[in-house]
């Protein structure tokens, strides 16, 4: 195995898809500071941040989630009150 395949079994990041992964996460496309610093980093820094992001995206989703079911949790409530008062 040659090093390039080495490092693509090592590090899952993705440097033409971090500047997605970073607005997932923050709403936002990182500054070009930013990317210059990630352009910069060295292969273990990079997935470094990659799981760092990846895991944050992750906690986002799952409270996106609740929230969603407590809003059809309130939503259902409201609508049987609404049938209830007739």
């Amino acid at each position: 195995m040659n090093q390039t395949e080495t490092d693509m079994a090592t590090y899952t990041y993705s440097d033409q898809l971090v500047s997605d992964l970073h607005k997932d996460v923050f709403g936002y496309r990182p500054s070009a500071h930013w990317m210059q610093m990630w352009t910069g980093w060295q292969p273990n820094q990079k997935q470094v941040t990659w799981d760092d992001l990846c895991a944050q995206l992750d906690k986002e989703l799952a409270w996106e989630e609740k929230r969603k079911a407590e809003a059809v949790a309130a939503l259902e409530a409201h609508v049987d009150a609404l049938i209830n008062l007739s």
